[in-house]
C-alpha cells in the first residue's frame, strides 16, 4: 500500500463530506433506518479516519454529535438535548467514534511501522548478503543431513567450484577419506551444541588439498535439537606453506645442532647458557648434567684477558642483531684452555642469543707446525759444516716434538753411527750418557733396522714392554730404557736423493699425549729438512775435500818441476842429494831430512847431505853398515818404504 501524506485541509474536508453525505443518506432514509439512525454517521467516521486518519476520525465524530443533536434528537434544529436516552447515546456514539478512530489509527501506525521495519529488514538482508558475499572468508550453512543449504561466492572459489555446483552438495564430497573420519567426528560435537575453531584440509575440485582455519557453530532450534551448522573457513594455505617451511628450517637447523659439526650454545644477555649441543659441550670439557645443573656461564669459562670482546660482541648483537667473528679461549673444565673461533647473533624479538663455536687448535697446531718448520729449516741452512749440522739435528724435534731423539746415520760399510742424544730435561744427561753407548745393530728386527732397510715410517702410538726388549741389546740396555717411562715413539728415515742416510727417532714420556699420524707427518717433513742439510753438509765437505785434494796435486807438480830443474843442474852425487833434501823437506813440510849412498862395496851407507840434525847425530851417522837395525837401513835391504 501507498504511504501517501495527505495536508490537513484535505483531511478535515473528507471528514465534512462523509459527515454531510452520512446526514443526508439518514434524512432521506430516515424510515428505513429507525431507530438505528446513528450507523451511518458510524461509516462516515471509519471513512474519515481512513483518509484523514485520527485527526480526521475525530473531526468526524464531532461534526456527527452534532448532526445527530440538531436533526434527529428533540428538539430537532437545536442543540439542546432533553432527553437523558438521547445525551447517552450521543456519549456513547462520540466515545465509539474516538475508539474506531484511535483503533484505525493506531492499526495504521502499526501498518506503517511494519512496512518500515520490513523495508530496513529488506535492506539489512541485502548489506549482509553483500557482506557475506564480498566477505574473505568461505562462510558455509549446512542442514541436518549435512548438505549445503547456503554457500558464498568466496567459498566457491577457494573450493574451485560454482555455486550452482555447490548447492545441496555433501559436505563429504569435499574431502579426502581421512577428513571423513574426522569431519564426522566434528559434527557430532556440533551435535552436542559444542562451538570450536581448528584446521581442516579440504579437496578442491581439482584434487589439490585447501587448509583452513574452520570456526564452527551448531544451529539449534527453540527444543535444543540440532538443526544445522554454520561455518566459517579462512584460507591458511600461506601460514600452513610458512608453518612448513619453519618446520623444515628448525629441521635443517636441528640436524645441524645436532650433527656436532661445529659447537652451538644459546644464551641470554646475562651470559648464562640455557642449552648447548654435546660439540659445543665437548669442546670445553662439559656434560649435559652440568649444562641442566646451570653450571655453564661465559664469564667463567672465559679467561679475563677475552672478557672486553665478549662485551663488545654483545654490544653489537644487540644493535646490529649479530657480531663479528673473533678469536678467543674458553677455559676447559678441567682447567686447560682452548682456542675457539666465536660468532653470535640475537635472536628476533628475544633476549636471547645463539653462538656458533669451531675448535681452533688443529689450525694453531698446524700454524705451530709451519712456524717450526720455517724455523727449523733456518737453523740448518745456517751452516754448511758437516759436523755442526749433525750437532743441531737432533736437537732441533726437542722439546717441540719429543722428549727425547736420536740420529742414526747408516756408514757405507752398513755399520750405524749414533749422534749425540738430545733430551728434553737436564735431569736426563746421565741417562742420555748411558744410551750413547749402545749403537743400533742393524742385523736384529728392531724399527731402526726395519726403516733402514724399507724406508718406510714407523709409528708407535703405545710403547709395549716386548717392543722395548726387542729393541735393546742387553738387560742393562733394556732397564735404561725403561727407566726413561717412555710413552710413544716414531722412527722415521732420513732420505735425500733417494738415498737413505739414516733415521730419526722421537720419544715421549709421560704425561705427554701419544703420537698420532698428524705427529708421523711432521716428523717425516721434519726428516726430510734433515736429510737435505745433512746431504747438503756432505757435499758441501766432499767440495771441500775435493778442492784441498786438487790444490795439492797442483802444489805437488810445481814442487816437482822445481826438483826436476834443480836436478838439472846438479852435476856431482852431493849436489843431487842437496837438491833432494832441500826440495824435499819444503814439499813435504818436514822438519829434517838426509840422503844416504851406498859405498862401491855395497855394504855400508854414508850420509852425503843432512839437514835439521843436531851435529852430534850427524857424526855419529855419518857411515853405518846396511845391517845395522835402523828403518833406513831395512829399506835400503828390503826396498820397501816405511813411514
Amino acid at each position: 500500500m501507498l504511504n501517501v501524506n495527505r495536508s490537513q485541509l484535505q483531511r478535515y474536508g473528507v471528514a465534512v463530506l462523509s459527515v454531510g453525505l452520512a446526514l443526508l443518506l439518514t434524512i432521506l432514509l430516515e424510515a428505513l433506518i429507525q431507530p438505528k439512525i446513528l450507523i451511518l454517521f458510524f461509516a462516515a467516521v471509519t471513512v474519515s479516519v481512513w483518509f484523514g486518519e485520527l485527526t480526521g476520525g475525530l473531526a468526524a465524530t464531532g461534526l456527527s454529535i452534532v448532526a445527530i443533536a440538531y436533526f434527529f434528537s428533540p428538539p430537532l434544529y437545536s442543540l439542546a438535548i432533553d432527553s437523558s436516552t438521547d445525551r447517552f447515546q450521543l456519549i456513547t456514539f462520540g466515545l465509539v467514534g474516538l475508539l474506531i478512530s484511535s483503533l484505525n489509527a493506531d492499526l495504521r501506525n502499526s501498518k506503517r511501522r511494519t512496512r518500515t521495519t520490513f523495508a530496513q529488514l529488506q535492506a539489512s538482508e541485502e548489506r549482509y548478503r553483500q557482506i557475506l558475499d564480498t566477505s574473505y572468508e568461505g562462510i558455509w550453512l549446512l542442514n541436518t543431513e549435512l548438505r549445503t543449504e547456503y554457500a558464498n561466492q568466496r567459498l566457491a572459489e577457494m573450493l574451485g567450484y560454482s555455486l550452482e555446483e555447490m548447492q545441496n552438495r555433501s559436505l563429504f564430497d569435499f574431502m579426502n577419506q581421512a577428513g571423513q573420519l574426522e569431519a564426522k567426528y566434528r559434527i557430532e560435537r556440533r551435535k552436542q551444541g559444542i562451538k570450536e575453531q581448528f584446521d581442516f584440509r579440504f579437496r578442491r575440485k581439482d584434487g589439490s588439498d585447501l587448509w583452513v582455519l574452520v570456526s564452527a557453530s551448531p544451529i539449534l532450534n527453540q527444543q535444543g535439537e540440532f538443526t544445522g551448522t554454520l561455518t566459517m573457513l579462512t584460507d591458511i594455505g600461506d601460514r600452513k606453506q610458512s608453518e612448513d617451511a619453519l618446520r623444515a628450517s628448525e629441521s635443517r637447523f636441528r640436524r645441524l645442532f645436532e650433527s656436532n659439526i661445529i659447537g652451538i650454545n644459546f644464551g641470554d644477555l646475562r651470559g648464562n647458557i640455557l642449552d648447548a649441543n654435546d660439540a659445543f659441550l665437548n669442546l670445553i670439557g662439559y656434560t649435559q648434567s652440568d649444562l641442566k645443573a646451570g653450571r655453564l656461564q661465559l664469564e667463567v669459562i672465559t679467561p679475563p684477558e677475552y672478557h672486553h670482546l665478549d662485551e663488545e660482541a654483545g654490544r653489537q648483537s644487540i644493535s646490529l642483531d649479530a657480531c663479528t667473528p673473533y678469536e678467543k679461549e674458553f677455559i676447559r673444565k678441567d682447567g686447560s684452555r682452548v682456542s675457539v673461533l666465536v660468532a653470535g647473533a640475537r635472536l628476533e624479538d628475544s633476549n636471547t642469543g645463539i653462538g656458533f663455536v669451531v675448535d681452533l687448535t688443529e689450525r694453531k697446531r698446524i700454524e705451530q707446525t709451519l712456524r717450526y718448520l720455517a724455523e727449523t729449516s733456518i737453523d740448518l741452512a745456517t751452516s754448511l759444516d758437516y759436523q755442526t749440522t749433525l750437532d743441531r739435528v737432533a736437537q732441533i724435534a726437542v722439546p717441540e716434538v719429543a722428549d727425547w731423539c736420536t740420529v742414526d746415520l747408516l756408514n757405507q760399510d752398513g755399520t750405524i753411527s749414533r749422534l749425540p742424544i738430545a733430551y728434553a730435561d737436564p735431569a736426563m744427561a746421565a741417562r742420555a750418557q748411558q744410551l750413547q753407548h749402545y749403537h743400533p745393530d742393524p742385523q736384529r728386527e728392531t724399527p731402526i733396522a726395519q726403516v733402514l732397510k724399507t724406508g718406510q715410517s714407523i709409528l708407535v702410538t703405545k710403547l709395549s714392554d716386548e717392543l722395548l726388549q726387542k729393541s735393546t741389546l742387553d738387560a742393562e740396555h733394556l732397564e735404561i730404557v725403561r727407566s726413561l717411562n717412555l710413552k710413544s715413539a716414531m722412527v722415521v728415515p732420513l732420505i735425500a736423493r733417494q738415498q737413505i742416510l739414516g733415521t730419526l727417532s722421537l720419544a715421549t714420556v709421560q704425561p705427554r699425549r701419544p703420537y698420532s699420524t698428524a705427529d708421523l707427518s711432521l716428523a717425516e717433513d721434519l726428516a726430510r729438512r734433515a736429510a737435505l742439510a745433512i746431504d747438503n753438509a756432505r757435499l758441501y765437505r766432499a767440495t771441500q775435500e775435493a778442492q784441498r785434494a786438487t790444490e795439492q796435486t797442483a802444489n805437488r807438480t810445481a814442487r816437482l818441476q822445481k826438483i826436476t830443474a834443480a836436478f838439472s843442474e846438479a852435476l856431482t852425487p852431493y849436489e843431487v842429494a842437496e837438491v833432494v833434501v832441500n826440495q824435499g823437506i819444503a814439499a813435504l813440510e818436514a822438519n829434517a831430512g838426509s840422503v844416504s849412498l851406498l859405498t862401491e862395496q855395497g855394504m855400508t851407507l854414508r850420509v852425503v847431505n843432512a839437514i835439521g840434525y843436531p851435529p852430534e847425530v850427524i857424526q855419529h851417522w855419518q857411515s853405518f853398515s846396511v845391517t845395522a837395525p835402523t828403518p833406513l837401513a831395512k829399506t835400503v835391504r828390503t826396498g820397501t818404504a816405511i813411514f
